[in-house]
């Protein structure tokens, strides 16, 4: 479990390492200066992407959640916030959980609402 750290305003570190934005940079570019959090903006988007990068390892998913993951946390932070690895993954789960669950939802109720108009 990996366990990153904010702070001094845009310090962002893994396990005590600093966390290289660059590989967030080559998905989307919103910082090239690098990362922040605190507000909803381009640093903090570029936190966001790069965080779940780095534990998704998975650019697709990354990118699908990123926005909302800045939204609901990043932008929320103050200088000294921890997030683990595990939080993060329990978090995309779930979200991707919802997510399928509200397809389901939909696909049921298209697809069985006209055969009860029907039985009717």
């Amino acid at each position: 479990m990996a366990v990153y750290e904010g702070k001094n305003a845009h310090r962002v570190s893994r396990d005590g390492v600093p966390l290289d934005f660059r590989r967030s940079l080559k998905v989307r570019n919103h910082s090239p200066t690098g990362f922040s959090w605190g507000y909803g903006g381009s640093g903090p988007s570029q936190l966001a992407l790069a965080l779940l990068l780095d534990v998704l390892d998975d650019e697709v998913t990354a990118k699908r959640w990123y926005q909302r993951f800045m939204r609901a946390f990043v932008a929320q932070w103050k200088d000294g916030w921890t997030i683990t690895s595990e939080t993060i993954l329990q978090l995309i789960s779930r979200w991707e959980q919802d997510t399928t669950l509200q397809v389901i939802s939909r696909w049921q109720q298209e697809y069985e609402e006209p055969s009860r108009d029907t039985q009717a």
